[in-house]
C-alpha cells in the first residue's frame, strides 16, 4: 500500500454523526436503523470524522456531491490516481499534531469491477475505529470474512447490499485504521 489511503473508510460512530446508543431489542435497532436513512448527508458536515451511516451515504453520491460534502467538512484534494488505487485522495490535518490526520478516498473502478464505487476513510485512532465497527453491528452488518492485503489485517461485514471492510496497517511503526463501504457484488447477494 503506497498511500495512507487506498483501501477503507471510516469514521467516529456515535457523538459526531449523531447516532444514540441503541439500547437492547430489535424495535430499537429497527427505528435507529429507519432514523438514519432519514437523516440525509447534510448532517455530517461538522467533523472531520466520519461514521459509517455517513460513509454508507456518500457510497451513493457521484464524484462531485462527494467532493463537495468532503470540501464543506474541510478536507483538501491531495491527487487523483489512476494507478492500482483508482481514486481521488481528500486529507484533513490538525495543525501540528501527526496523528489527527485523516484521509479519505473515493475509488472509481472501471472495466470488468463488480462494485465500480468504493469509498474510505482512514484514523491513527485505535478508539475510533473500534467505535466504527460496533456501529455496523448495530446497523445490522454480519461478520463475514477476515483477510490478509498489504502486510495488515482485513475484516468485512456484510449486510443485504453492502460491504464494510476494516483494515489496520502497520507503516512507519504506526498504525493506520481503513474502513472501506462498497456495494455487495450481485454474486454474494441472497
Amino acid at each position: 500500500m503506497k498511500k495512507i489511503v487506498v483501501l477503507l473508510i471510516a469514521g467516529l460512530v456515535s457523538n459526531s454523526c449523531g447516532n444514540k446508543p441503541s439500547e437492547s431489542g430489535s424495535s430499537n435497532e429497527s427505528n435507529q436503523k429507519k432514523e438514519i436513512k432519514k437523516r440525509g448527508i447534510e448532517q455530517y458536515s461538522n467533523t472531520p470524522k466520519f461514521c459509517v451511516a455517513e460513509l454508507l451515504e456518500l457510497l451513493k453520491l457521484n464524484p462531485d456531491k462527494y467532493e463537495n460534502h468532503l470540501l464543506s467538512k474541510g478536507y483538501k484534494f491531495i491527487e487523483s490516481q489512476k494507478n492500482e488505487n483508482y481514486g481521488t485522495n481528500y486529507t484533513y490535518s490538525y495543525p501540528n499534531k501527526e496523528n489527527e490526520i485523516y484521509s479519505s478516498l473515493y475509488h472509481d473502478f472501471k472495466d470488468g469491477f463488480e462494485c465500480p464505487i468504493g469509498v474510505n476513510w482512514s484514523t491513527f485512532n485505535k478508539d475510533e475505529y473500534l467505535n466504527l465497527k460496533k456501529e455496523a453491528e448495530q446497523l445490522g452488518f454480519k461478520y463475514w470474512s477476515s483477510s490478509e492485503i498489504y502486510g495488515g489485517k482485513a475484516d468485512s461485514y456484510k449486510n443485504d447490499s453492502e460491504t464494510v471492510t476494516f483494515l489496520m496497517e502497520t507503516k512507519n511503526g504506526k498504525t493506520i485504521y481503513v474502513i472501506e463501504v462498497r456495494c455487495l457484488p450481485e454474486r454474494f447477494k441472497k
